[in-house]
């Protein structure tokens, strides 16, 4: 008789920010003093009326290679010229090297300030890259010079909008493994089982082999089967999380 067991292995959702860009730039002077956007200290960049856009980049992140991005955040201090009323600003994630953009930019709406510059407050947009964002991210262009964020003046409103200062926040997991052994009573036989994994190619474990490793895997599904060696019953297929081995779920924790 026989059995196998499988491990997966996975690492923890990890946070790394907040931080705040080290370049600014707006195209034709749409907005003046746009370096103001790079620190929190009420001197704003400032535009007045709407679509107006200011790219804010170089935020330092260092996102390990073989990390998945699930979530980004991005927060910007923002208001309104005093008695203008509630108004729209977008937030665009800005991709390196190809120019590319959000295609569907996210709204966030903002009320009026009654200092202006001093009273803007911070508003929030987050989530998954590709399903809120609509941008695949790689590790690499995170921690590229000009990963960022454009932040456009986008209401119908014609008054001044602040910008005091941007921050992004990258939410990311790890690459997880699958680990395979075999175990046979009596225990050390020479008979090699085939396995085939829906991650990779078919291999072959002895009740003496060193465990099978996957490598690195995403975040998923995946499933094991094993062919009966002819004289063997198989008596067991377990899981140590508990996932059935024809469903094993790879998730953060």
């Amino acid at each position: 008789v026989f059995y196998f067991a499988v491990a997966p292995i996975f690492l923890n959702a990890e946070i790394e920010g907040a931080k705040y860009a080290t370049s600014a730039s707006s195209a034709n002077g749409h907005w003046s003093n746009p370096s103001n956007a790079l620190t929190e200290d009420n001197a704003c960049a400032e535009t007045g009326g709407p679509n107006k856009k200011v790219t804010l980049t170089g935020f330092g992140f260092s996102i390990p290679s073989d990390a998945i991005i699930t979530d980004v955040t991005v927060e910007a201090k923002l208001g309104l010229d005093e008695g203008s009323g509630p108004d729209k600003f977008k937030y665009q994630l800005v991709k390196p090297g190809t120019g590319v953009v959000t295609s569907d930019p996210l709204n966030v709406n903002t009320t009026e300030v009654t200092t202006q510059c001093s009273d803007t407050d911070y508003i929030s947009k987050s989530g998954n890259p590709i399903s809120v964002w609509n941008l695949s991210l790689t590790p690499a262009e995170v921690n590229g010079q000009d990963f960022g964020v454009i932040i456009n003046s986008h209401g119908g409103n014609n008054v001044d909008h602040f910008l005091d200062v941007a921050r992004i926040t990258i939410t990311f997991t790890g690459t997880g493994t699958i680990i395979v052994d075999k175990v046979t009573d009596p225990t050390g036989a020479s008979q090699s089982f085939d396995f085939t994994p829906s991650y990779g190619s078919v291999f072959s474990l002895t009740s003496s082999s060193s465990p099978d490793n996957s490598g690195p895997l995403n975040p998923g599904l995946y499933s094991i089967s094993e062919s009966v060696a002819a004289g063997w019953d198989l008596t067991s297929a377990t899981c140590s999380d508990g996932s059935p081995v024809a469903s094993i779920s790879l998730q953060a924790d």
